[in-house]
């Protein structure tokens, strides 16, 4: 679980990441763009970047600026390692 600069929750679940903003909870799915459901690490960076890792399908980011938020994928950089472990060796 994080928080972003702009106070919205992001929470880890193993269906989706959900994110918390201005009391209401919405969850992102593969369907909105996820490269996996199965969320596993979450880091927020100074400029305010969330990173999202996934048990086996890769990175993702949430891009705030793009049209009130959308994911970005980079599934081609996923390998055997859980890209969790990634974000949390930084």
């Amino acid at each position: 679980m994080v928080e972003t600069h702009e106070g919205d929750l992001w929470i880890a679940t193993l269906n989706g990441l959900s994110r918390m903003h201005k009391g209401a909870i919405r969850n992102y799915t593969t369907a909105d763009g996820l490269p996996s459901n199965v969320i596993t690490a979450l880091d927020v960076t100074p400029d305010g970047t969330l990173w999202i890792g996934t048990q086996d399908q890769g990175l993702a980011l949430w891009d705030s600026q793009w049209n009130g938020g959308q994911v970005v994928a980079f599934p081609d950089h996923a390998s055997s390692t859980n890209s969790g472990q990634a974000l949390r060796s930084k």
